[in-house]
């Protein structure tokens, strides 16, 4: 059987699943299609997490390319098969399904095992063109192509997907005449009581007499057919994953190509051997499907402080930077290149997210939503879980919010969790977690952006800052009261 792309192993498909509301929450489903999300939910150990890095830098897109050519052909063939109403119909497409399985077969043989997960799937492939079943498939497959040609020849084919009536031997060009005393017709209507008149009976696929009548007329044909698709029933489901994977590299390469021709950053993240993540100039994702200019951070988490309350001012990029951080760990573990400039990450088993749910509620308000997605986090969260909270316990009242945050946020330090909540309460110090704080970029003197920086304790720098730029700081009203006085 053709190994994985993507997988060293059937547990590597057992692991755990990111919850969709993670994925929705990052925006990935912006990104990617409902497939690569299946892919993306599952993380990898380190194993696998280095075989994909692997894959992803030495599979040239013109391999790629044919590869999903090939695949793409041969899941055709499937999806007609499975919807094919009558045995003849079966039996031809399953004839092309096995022709377009050996191209498969072949194609991939030829190609050089290089890396591990490729070099898996092409001796895969060798290991098949060698099996004793393939070889008798291939040399069957002339003789049930001479048999369905005996079942078209009275089978009454014209234009292309249309049947009509029998074929006149000879030219085949000509067009098929009227015959009551031909076979096919003498069975239709013995069996059905109608007469098939040319032009006027055209359907999109054999009449139930048409097949009866076949049936009939070559009963020999039809047995060694059933009997070629008996023997060669295991190639049914081979392969049967391979255009999904092949489909996930090719979204995740798009994507690597988006970042690199905007001048956006990329690259092949390092496998930390503690727990941390480090990641230079890294950018949210999902910002790349916008215009607009994009402000990377700096991501620096580490055993002695791995997790932070995040504060400043609104639409400062706190979300933001809550979404870089777990796109850039989801990418991570499923081995795909992340939008930074560099990384080094620890492989995480968990990433699980916080975001308020935009007023809908199942029931009990906002509060009681909050809470109980809360607990649903606290039962997994563990030092292997990658948190991230985006106003979390801001749907009350300040003395309780801020009691439930405090509660939450010791526990999960106590736990060793990594993450980021974004919160606008001010009144906690360095004694419960450490601070981030949204900063203007002191380096932007045309404009205001923001950066996310490391801080001893809350600030009101963003406030100060406003009220120095309209004039309204306190020494300022100081001096400004100073000089009315002084005036004559």
């Amino acid at each position: 059987m053709l190994s994985s792309l993507l997988f060293l192993s059937s547990e590597d498909k057992n692991e755990q699943f990111l919850t969709e509301d993670t994925l929705l929450d990052l925006k990935l489903d912006r990104l990617f299609t409902k497939r690569a999300l299946g892919i993306l939910r599952r993380p990898c150990r380190k194993e696998l997490i280095e075989a994909r890095e692997e894959l992803f830098y030495m599979l040239d897109y013109d391999t790629l390319e044919t590869l999903i050519q090939y695949a793409d052909r041969l899941n055709d063939s499937r999806k007609r098969l499975c919807n094919a109403t009558n045995e003849p119909v079966r039996l031809a497409v399953f004839l092309v399904m096995c022709v377009r399985y050996i191209e498969l077969i072949e194609y991939s043989a030829a190609l050089e095992p290089k890396g591990t997960l490729f070099g898996r799937f092409v001796m895969s492939a060798c290991d098949i063109l060698r099996d004793e079943r393939f070889v008798r498939l291939k040399s069957s497959i002339k003789n049930a192509r001479e048999d369905i040609e005996g079942l078209k020849a009275c089978a009454i084919s014209a234009p292309p997907g249309k049947w009509l009536m029998h074929k006149p031997s000879g030219d085949e060009n000509a067009a098929p005449k009227p015959d009551d005393g031909s076979e096919v017709i003498r069975c239709v209507k013995s069996l059905t009581g109608a007469t098939l008149r040319y032009p006027s009976h055209v359907a999109h696929s054999p009449p139930a007499g048409v097949i009866t009548g076949i049936k009939k007329l070559c009963p020999d044909e039809l047995a060694r057919l059933n009997e070629f698709a008996k023997e060669s029933a295991w190639i049914a489901g081979d392969g049967a994953l391979l255009l999904n994977e092949l489909r996930f590299i090719k979204e995740i390469r798009e994507f690597c190509d988006r970042l690199r021709a905007r001048n956006l950053p990329c690259c092949t993240p390092k496998i930390a051997e503690k727990r941390k993540i480090y990641a230079s100039d890294a950018i949210d994702g999902a910002l790349t499907l916008k215009t607009a200019d994009i402000v990377p951070n700096d991501l620096y988490f580490d055993e002695k402080e791995h997790l932070f309350f995040l504060t400043g001012a609104n639409g400062g990029g706190k979300t933001t930077y809550l979404r870089s951080v777990g796109i850039i760990t989801i990418l991570f573990l499923a081995g795909c290149p992340v939008p930074a400039v560099s990384a080094e990450i620890w492989p995480f088993k968990n990433v699980v997210t916080h975001f308020p749910y935009d007023e809908r509620f199942e029931e009990g308000g906002r509060l009681a939503d909050e809470i109980h997605r809360i607990d649903n986090i606290m039962e997994i969260a563990d030092s292997d879980t990658l948190v991230l909270l985006n106003e979390t316990f801001s749907g009350t009242d300040e003395r309780k919010s801020e009691r439930l945050i405090r509660e939450t946020a010791e526990e999960l330090k106590r736990r060793g969790v990594f993450g980021v909540w974004v919160t606008h309460v001010h009144s906690f110090g360095e004694e419960i977690l450490p601070a981030l704080s949204v900063e203007v970029d002191e380096n932007d003197s045309n404009r205001r952006t923001f950066k996310v920086i490391r801080k001893k304790a809350f600030s009101g720098s963003y406030a100060r800052d406003i009220l120095e730029k309209y004039g309204l700081a306190a020494e300022q009203l100081k001096r400004q009261e100073r000089k009315a006085l002084s005036a004559p």
